[in-house]
C-alpha cells in the first residue's frame, strides 16, 4: 500500500471511529449507577470488563480508490468498546491499522 493510500486510509478511520463509537447505542447499564473512569496517580485504572465488551464491525468509505475501479474503497473498522459506553461516557479510541 502506497504512503498516500495509507495516509488516506488512516485519515478516514481516524475520523470515522469516534463518530461510530459516539453514535453506537449504549448497552443497558444500571439506572442508578453512572459509569466512570477512575484515575489514580495520573493513570487510568482498569474498571471495564474486556470479556463483556461490545464488539462491532462497520464499513467506512475511504477517500482512496486503491484498485482503480472508479469507486472509493470501503474499509472495515472493528470496534471494541466497554458495554457501559454510550452518550453518558466518553471512552478513548486506540487505532491500530492492519495493512496488508
Amino acid at each position: 500500500m502506497s504512503s498516500l493510500k495509507r495516509r488516506g486510509f488512516l485519515a478516514v478511520v481516524a475520523l470515522a471511529v469516534p463518530l461510530v463509537v459516539a453514535a453506537a447505542p449504549a448497552a443497558s447499564a444500571s439506572a442508578t449507577a453512572k459509569p466512570k473512569i477512575k484515575v489514580s496517580g495520573g493513570l487510568t485504572q482498569p474498571v471495564f470488563s474486556y470479556k463483556d465488551a461490545i464488539r462491532e464491525h462497520v464499513r467506512v468509505q475511504s477517500t482512496v480508490d486503491s484498485d482503480g475501479d472508479g469507486k472509493k474503497d470501503l474499509v472495515r473498522v472493528d470496534i471494541i468498546r466497554p458495554k457501559e459506553s454510550g452518550p453518558g461516557l466518553k471512552v478513548p479510541v486506540i487505532m491500530q491499522p492492519i495493512l496488508r
